[in-house]
């Protein structure tokens, strides 16, 4: 596993982008932070999101809006990378 090398403002960054998803999405947890292979300049947050189809709906539109500012208003390029599992629902 590589380390990386995140400053302090891309960590606080990071973890205010992550406290406000989840407090839309509060079942999501926040796993490890890594790289894009096409851009070193590029941070993916990845976490855990045991969404329903329509949350993952909301869930891309609400992050999508809150990583554009970051990246306009400060210039990192930080994105929330969801893995989804399906959530059991019981069928009667």
């Amino acid at each position: 596993m590589t380390i990386l090398d995140i400053n302090h403002k891309q960590e606080e960054l990071i973890n205010e982008l992550f406290e406000k998803v989840r407090a839309q999405f509060p079942q999501i947890t926040r796993q490890e932070i890594s790289v894009s292979p096409e851009d070193k300049e590029h941070l993916w947050v990845f976490v855990d999101a045991p969404l329903s189809e329509e949350e993952e709906v909301e869930f891309f539109n609400f992050t999508g809006d809150l990583e554009a500012d970051i990246l306009l208003e400060t210039g990192y390029w930080i994105s929330l990378m969801p893995r989804f599992s399906p959530i059991m629902e019981h069928v009667l």
